[in-house]
Formats: C-alpha cells, sequence, structure tokens
C-alpha cells in the first residue's frame, strides 16, 4: 500500500517537472507541440496510476497520439535543419 502511494506521487510529478523545466528554459519561444504532448503524457500517466475500468482504449489513443505528434514534431524540425544547412551551403 504504501509504494502504491509513493508511485502515485512520484510519477505524475515527472512529467509536470520536464513541462516547468523546459517553459523557464525556453524564454520566448514556446513550441506548444510540446506542451501539447507533455500534457497528453501527463494525463495518460493520471489514468493508468487512477486504474479506471475500461479505459485501456483511452491510453492507447492517448499514447499513440502524443508519440505521433511528437514523431511528426521531430521529423519535421530536422527535415527543416537538414535543407537550411544544404541552403545556406
Amino acid at each position: 500500500m504504501h509504494w502504491e502511494v509513493m508511485t502515485l506521487i512520484s510519477r505524475s510529478v515527472i512529467v509536470p517537472s520536464i513541462l516547468i523545466h523546459y517553459l523557464q528554459k525556453s524564454n520566448d519561444q514556446i513550441e506548444k507541440i510540446v506542451v501539447l504532448v507533455c500534457c497528453l503524457f501527463f494525463i495518460g500517466d493520471i489514468i493508468i496510476q487512477t486504474r479506471i475500468e475500461n479505459s485501456l482504449k483511452w491510453i492507447i489513443i492517448i499514447y499513440i497520439s502524443s508519440y505521433t505528434t511528437l514523431f511528426l514534431y521531430l521529423a519535421y524540425e530536422i527535415w527543416n535543419t537538414k535543407f537550411k544547412k544544404i541552403i545556406n551551403n
């Protein structure tokens, strides 16, 4: 019982801590996609920790959408960075 409470508290603190750190470090350029992905991960973690019945479908949807959004954002950034280097040379 004690470890379940510790897991519930510690696991739900990690993603908001990452988000707060990101918001503090990025002074003017806050990417809305990064904030969206962090919020989706947080929602997924909370659903898992609260053990809501019949929530597997929602957990899968939330995590697939957050990982897909993150992958597309990273692919877009890598694509733009690669071509900017080619154009500037």
